[in-house]
């Protein structure tokens, strides 16, 4: 591959927006609607295990400005088919062009889920209306903007996604009198939520199995499981055009590594507001929700449930007779609300934080208008970075020099098609709910992290890479994957029964799946049903390929992806 020097990369002129713009409209990117909303539940469910996510999602971008970016910039190279196309030639293009459909299309099912729940709380529709809005908005965007314009959109919303993040939990301290900067205070949060735990234990309205500690790690993962997803989510976001295109299609190597740079720093201020916002979340759960009469749940917590994100004693929480009338069906009547008795969906925590906060509900609708703008540009800057990887016009359609040539023309008019396709069909996945916003994201990046990353880094770091093993790195590492999400969401019990000396559950969880396997076994045919619901959550439980769960994979289709960069190298 030749280098150029010029203006930009062969010669051309370079992306035309300055390295503060392009590292602000990536920051943007990397804090999307799916990751608001998925990041921020993860961390306030799970504590100290959901750091995992925020540590992949820095190391992408390290990554990508240490190990692909500058080269891409220095060769003239538009986005990672490009190079896959230059160092393996045709089939590994092919090849990669199907691995980048298939994660484009899973991580625009997570935008897109976001786009709804956001756009359901800001405008009250209903979930199934919400998508199908927010399909048609992402279609059209998709089809009409611009590289430059989406850049400069998600620019602009960089400081707002900061404000919807930081101002939530700072608004009630300066209310209160104290330190507005949630950071400062962060540890004395931590010792609130660690303190409130364990009287709520004493008090028997929680259990060890529906409150795990939040500041005790590697209680939702282990730690090799962490160590898997952080990489996965870097190696995935690395080898996405996405965060590539923007940093390789500037006009010097200088202004590539800048934008990376600031993006990094960017990033992590972000992060620095992520955390306080969901120890807050869990803060206000447990201090505001938990012990709470049944009659006596605030509006904003009934809006929620009226909406269908938010659960108590098993049922939506669309008004306080409801849920009174619930609870007191129970089997063991609460006179106050337990935890476990509480059920909020990990993508409705960011936006239950300022009613915890015992802020007015137009700060609510705020960042649902925020996050919903934030899916909706990063949706967007999906298709477009997905048409013009596939057309080898990098991301730049204003530049008309790349349209010469009928064939040109007739894979533009593919692209558009597949978009036409695509959209509508990450939207119907999305309304049947397959699986919480993180381990979407954790899906389409672990796809990307097995079947792209590795043929990417190769084409850079190998010289001995050939195109046949660069093709079946592809084909092995996403097909072992894909078999592996599919296999541990729709088959979890078959898998289980193949897999079983690959899993470390414990001894718990086994017995739990066994009897849920026996009861199943012995269940009347009117039973069957719910059985097999219990028997398939059961075994979600317990099929994990060596240390890495369901929702936190990675593991397994990367290293097979590795081994064939050489296979009949020279």
């Amino acid at each position: 591959m030749e280098s150029h020097n010029g203006d930009g990369p062969s010669g051309r002129p370079g992306s035309g927006f300055s390295p503060l713009t392009g590292a602000l409209a990536t920051s943007s990117e990397l804090l999307s609607g799916a990751v608001l909303l998925g990041f921020t539940g993860a961390l306030a469910a799970l504590g100290q295990d959901g750091l995992a996510l925020i540590a992949g999602l820095s190391g992408g971008l390290l990554l990508a400005g240490a190990l692909v970016v500058p080269h891409l910039q220095r060769c003239g190279l538009r986005g990672p088919l490009d190079l896959v196309s230059e160092r393996f030639g045709l089939f590994a293009r092919l090849a990669a062009s199907l691995v980048l459909i298939a994660v484009s299309g899973v991580l625009l099912t997570a935008e897109l889920s976001a786009l709804g729940t956001a756009l359901s709380v800001a405008s009250g529709l209903g979930r199934p209306e919400a998508l199908a809005l927010a399909a048609l908005a992402v279609l059209l965007a998709g089809l009409a903007a611009s590289a430059r314009g989406t850049t400069q959109l998600q620019a602009i919303l960089f400081p707002l996604i900061a404000a919807a993040l930081a101002l939530p939990v700072m608004l009630p301290a300066l209310g209160a009198g104290g330190v507005p900067l949630p950071q400062l205070t962060f540890g004395t949060t931590l010792q609130a939520i660690s303190d409130l735990e364990l009287k709520l234990l004493e008090k028997e309205l929680a259990d060890p199995v529906s409150l795990k500690a939040y500041l005790t790690p590697f209680n939702a993962i282990t730690p090799v499981g962490a160590l898997l997803l952080s990489l996965s989510v870097a190696l995935g976001l690395a080898s996405l055009p996405r965060v590539l295109s923007r940093p390789a299609m500037a006009e010097t190597g200088y202004r590539a590594r800048l934008t990376i740079a600031l993006s990094a720093v960017l990033v992590l201020l972000a992060a620095l507001a992520l955390a306080p916002a969901a120890a807050s979340i869990r803060l206000g759960i447990l201090s505001g929700l938990v012990g709470r009469e049944p009659a006596a749940l605030d509006p904003w917590l009934l809006r929620l449930g009226g909406l269908g994100l938010v659960k108590v004693c098993g049922v939506h929480a669309v008004s306080a007779d409801a849920v009174s009338a619930a609870c007191a069906a129970l089997a063991d009547p609460p006179m106050v609300l337990r935890l476990h008795e509480i059920e909020m969906d990990q993508a409705v925590a960011l936006f239950a934080l300022p009613g915890l906060s015992g802020l007015p509900m137009a700060v609510t609708l705020s960042m649902a208008v925020v996050v919903a703008l934030a899916a909706l540009a990063a949706a967007t800057w999906l298709v477009v970075t997905l048409r013009h990887e596939l057309t080898g016009r990098g991301t730049l359609p204003e530049d008309a020099s790349l349209d010469a040539g009928p064939s040109r023309g007739v894979v533009a008019m593919l692209a558009r098609a597949l978009a036409v396709f695509l959209v509508p069909l990450a939207a119907f996945w999305a309304s049947t709910e397959p699986a919480e916003l993180t381990e979407l994201l954790a899906w389409g990046l672990s796809l990307a992290a097995a079947g792209l990353a590795p043929v990417v880094l190769a084409a850079i770091w190998w010289s001995r890479a050939t195109p046949a093993g660069a093709f079946l790195a592809i084909v092995t590492g996403v097909s072992l994957t894909a078999y592996y999400i599919i296999a541990t969401r729709y088959f979890a019990p078959q898998f289980y029964e193949t897999w079983s000396a690959l899993s470390n559950a414990g001894f718990g969880a086994i017995a739990d799946y066994e009897a849920a396997r026996d009861a199943f076994a012995a269940a009347a045919d009117e039973e069957r049903v719910a059985a097999l619901a219990t028997l398939h959550a059961e075994a979600r439980r317990v099929a994990t390929g060596g240390g890495t769960s369901p929702r936190w994979l990675g593991r397994w289709g990367r290293p097979s992806g590795s081994w064939c960069w050489s296979w009949r190298r020279p």
